[in-house]
């Protein structure tokens, strides 16, 4: 290919001066911030302008992640290989240091993200996590989103994922989700409804309830449903 042909002709102190100018703590933190920053798109769903912001800040650190993955591919087929990509490893392992274990927070970008996945080989898709960790848990956003109306329980596809979906069900159970709803979530109402809810679940259900008319509809309507 043409491109290996380009790639072998590069000198191998190029190529080395090129991965030690990689400064893995920046990239580190950009990539943090990116999903940082595909979470906050996620709670700014009412605000387009604020939620395009947000996500074009999270696809560009997405995007610098991926051209990484690039570099370490060409590095296999440039001179002094093992060497080299050894060196790059060290280097990616410390810029994704913690971060793959936080990929719910880029359930936003789950399509773009699935799109990217779809075009790479098994491995290579096995391996970015960036694209494809937790990239079909779109149910993840009902955890932080008001629903506009909260008599909606959770669609059939989404309650059939956090039935088959034990990284969800963590989630759903982790006091780690920090953001409290305004109203309460499909999520909760679906956990209601199958007998699942946590007793701190059933009591902000309750107490919720007691002074919103639309989510009193919605836990009167579960109410109905379990005396049928």
């Amino acid at each position: 290919m043409n491109v290996e042909i380009a790639l072998e002709k590069i000198e191998p102190q190029a190529a080395e001066a090129y991965v030690d100018s990689i400064d893995a703590q920046a990239e580190h933190a950009k990539l943090a911030q990116g999903l940082e920053d595909a979470f906050e798109a996620m709670l700014a769903h009412e605000d387009e302008d604020e939620r395009v912001l947000y996500m074009n800040s999270a696809e560009n650190a997405l995007t610098a992640r991926d051209g990484l993955a690039s570099v370490r591919a060409a590095a296999t087929l440039i001179a002094s290989a093992p060497a080299l990509v050894a060196k790059m490893d060290a280097k990616l392992a410390a810029i994704d240091a913690g971060l793959a274990q936080n990929a719910r927070l880029l359930v936003a970008l789950n399509a773009l993200r699935r799109r990217e996945a779809s075009a790479l080989d098994a491995p290579e898709r096995a391996a970015s996590w960036w694209y494809s960790a937790r990239s079909n848990c779109d149910f993840l956003a009902s955890l932080y989103q008001e629903t506009e109306s909260a008599a909606r329980v959770t669609q059939k596809h989404n309650a059939a994922h956090l039935a088959t979906c034990a990284d969800c069900q963590r989630d759903v159970e982790s006091a780690s989700l920090a953001y409290t709803p305004k109203h309460i979530p499909a999520s909760s109402l679906w956990r209601r409804e199958q007998g699942h809810a946590t007793s701190a679940e059933l009591a902000f259900m309750d107490s919720h309830a007691a002074h919103c008319k639309d989510c009193k509809r919605a836990v009167d309507a579960l109410a109905v449903r379990e005396e049928d």
